[in-house]
C-alpha cells in the first residue's frame, strides 16, 4: 500500500516538531497562521457573516505611550491572504460555501459518511477531512489543548476522531507535549476524600499529598 501521511497543524508549541519541509507529509493548516504558506490544504471554517462581526479581527487596542498596539484574532490582511491562497494552484482553500473565487466548498458529505456530524473546533474539520481520505498516517502538531479553557469542550472531539483513525487502522502520531490522548492528573474523589492519582487511575505518584475530606 502507497504512504499517504498527513500532517494537522495548529497554534501550540508542539508545532515547531511537525516535518513541514518533508515532502512525504500532505500539510493540512489554517489560513491565519503564519505558517500558511507551507500548508497544502487550508480551511476556515467560520461562515462569512461571523469573519464579517465588527469585533471578529480586533481583539485589543492599547496605547503603549508612542504608538497603538493591536492584538487581532486574524491578521490585518488576513483576507487577501484567503484570496492569495484560494489563487494559489498548489494549495486548497476549504470553507462552508465558494464565497469568491477559487474557494472549494468543504466536502461535508463525504466527510460525514466517514465519521460523523462532529465538528466543534477548526482542528476537527481538518481530522475528519483527514479521515475520510483513507491516509496510512495522521500527526497532529500544534493541538495540544493545555490548559482548561476552550479545549475543555474541543478535546473530546478530537480524541474521538484520533481514536476512529486508530480504528481504522491508520497509524496516529500525537506528540509528547500534547495533553490529547494522555493521562492528565487532576484532583478527584475517592469516597470521602480528595486524592490526585498519578501516571493512571488509581495509581499514587512519588510526590506527597494530603488527601482531604470531600464535603
Amino acid at each position: 500500500m502507497k504512504e499517504h501521511k498527513i500532517c494537522v497543524m495548529g497554534f501550540g508549541p508542539t508545532n515547531v516538531e511537525a516535518p513541514l519541509d518533508d515532502p512525504s507529509w500532505e500539510k493540512f493548516g489554517l489560513p491565519w497562521d503564519d505558517k500558511w504558506e507551507k500548508y497544502d490544504r487550508l480551511y476556515e471554517m467560520h461562515e462569512q457573516n461571523v469573519l464579517q462581526l465588527s469585533n471578529s479581527v480586533v481583539l485589543t487596542e492599547e496605547w503603549d505611550g508612542e504608538k497603538i498596539l493591536t492584538q487581532a484574532h486574524r491578521p490585518q490582511n488576513y483576507f487577501k491572504i484567503l484570496k492569495q491562497v484560494a489563487e494559489d494552484k498548489n494549495k486548497t482553500l476549504y470553507m462552508h460555501d465558494t464565497y469568491f473565487p477559487g474557494v472549494v466548498s468543504y466536502p461535508f458529505k463525504k466527510v460525514i459518511s466517514a465519521t460523523r456530524d462532529y465538528f466543534i473546533s477548526s482542528v476537527t474539520y481538518m481530522l475528519s477531512h483527514a479521515i475520510s481520505l483513507n491516509p496510512t498516517h495522521i500527526a497532529v502538531y500544534g493541538i495540544d489543548m493545555h490548559g482548561n479553557d476552550e479545549w475543555v469542550y474541543q478535546r473530546p472531539c478530537v480524541e474521538y476522531l484520533l481514536g476512529l483513525a486508530e480504528g481504522r487502522g491508520i497509524e496516529v502520531t500525537v506528540p509528547e507535549g500534547s495533553w490529547l490522548l494522555k493521562f492528565q492528573p487532576e484532583r478527584v474523589r475517592f469516597g470521602a476524600i480528595m486524592i490526585e492519582y498519578y501516571k493512571r487511575y488509581g495509581i499514587l505518584g512519588p510526590d506527597p499529598q494530603k488527601f482531604e475530606r470531600w464535603v
